[in-house]
């Protein structure tokens, strides 16, 4: 197991502008606040890694992205859907750590984002795009590009194709 830094960098057109911009940046706020809620400092698992298993200390297996829990040393930690804000497309989720006594347990387990891919830069950076494709299309702007830098000097990108 192994992470990155997470460094995006978004590429939007439009048709016409307005006030000399594609669009203002308090359009993007948004995707700003996510990051930074959903992601930041987390781990982003696929839920059918078979280490997943492993990582969650339980004997359960989670089979399907329709399964509402994980039980974590007789505890059941529930499933909590991460949305695009301003949505109700569900794009991740994370557990639910209530039933948890101890406050480093629950951190433990609070640090990890679940998603039904393998979070290669590649696929993150199509995530990314869809994610921010479904907000800026209400806007009729047009995300074209996203790049998602894993390291300083190492990226991938996603880009409509024509």
């Amino acid at each position: 197991m192994h992470g990155h830094e997470g460094l995006v960098h978004i590429f939007l057109e439009g048709e016409n502008l307005t006030k000399g911009m594609v669009t203002d940046f308090k359009h993007l706020g948004w995707l700003k606040t996510f990051l930074d809620d959903s992601l930041d400092h987390k781990f982003i698992i696929d839920r059918h890694d078979p280490n997943f298993q492993k990582i969650m200390n339980t004997a359960h297996p989670i089979s399907s992205t329709s399964q509402s829990f994980v039980t974590v040393d007789d505890h059941q930690l529930s499933f909590q859907n991460i949305t695009i804000p301003g949505s109700n497309d569900i794009v991740a989720c994370r557990l639910n750590t209530d039933t948890l006594d101890s406050p480093l347990e629950q951190e433990f387990y609070q640090s990890f984002v679940i998603v039904d891919f393998v979070p290669t830069s590649e696929n993150l950076s199509k995530w990314i795009f869809d994610i921010a494709t479904v907000r800026m299309e209400k806007l009729g702007i047009k995300v074209s590009q996203v790049d998602w830098f894993e390291t300083p000097k190492s990226r991938s990108t996603y880009y409509r194709s024509a």
